[in-house]
């Protein structure tokens, strides 16, 4: 039975009791009010219940606003991680560049030296050949001037 049936019931019954009272637009009156303060009742839990709602659909919203924003700031961060590691590999590869231009360059300077080592081995061993070369035959021309004087003097002993 709803409420209002049990107001109108009520109304009724006490309209027997107190019927001299009363007359019957006070009895209609009295439902009438009782209707209207139902209608009011239910109007007021219905607005608390979509307040309720309403709060509930906002504090969710904000649970997944805040959830949404620790995770893009998560990924930024990871991203400028990310961009730091990048960054760290491309410096670290330009200075083994640079290292290992130093290096060439140290190798190339290290090569001239050798070959401007040998270049002066090979010159002291072409002037040490040129020198026994020069006593050599200095001394087959002396060798020689001596043997044309000893063989003129023998000559010349000879045709006395």
């Amino acid at each position: 039975m709803t409420r209002l049936a049990v107001i109108v019931s009520v109304a009724v019954a006490f309209s027997g009791l107190s019927a001299s009272a009363q007359s019957v637009s006070d009895q209609i009156d009295a439902v009438y009010r009782a209707q209207q303060a139902e209608q009011l009742r239910q109007q007021q839990y219905q607005r608390a219940w979509a307040e309720q709602q309403a709060r509930v659909a906002a504090q969710q919203r904000a649970e997944r606003a805040a959830e949404e924003q620790k995770k893009a700031a998560a990924l930024e961060r990871d991203q400028a991680y990310q961009d730091q590691l990048r960054a760290l590999d491309v410096e670290q590869k330009k200075l083994q560049v640079e290292k290992l231009k130093d290096h060439t360059a140290r190798e190339n300077e290290f090569i001239d030296r050798e070959l401007k080592r040998l270049d002066a081995q090979t010159d002291v061993i072409q002037s040490e050949a040129d020198a026994n070369r020069n006593l050599s035959e200095g001394t087959k021309t002396f060798l020689n001037k001596a043997g044309d004087a000893l063989n003129k003097k023998a000559g010349d002993a000879l045709n006395k």
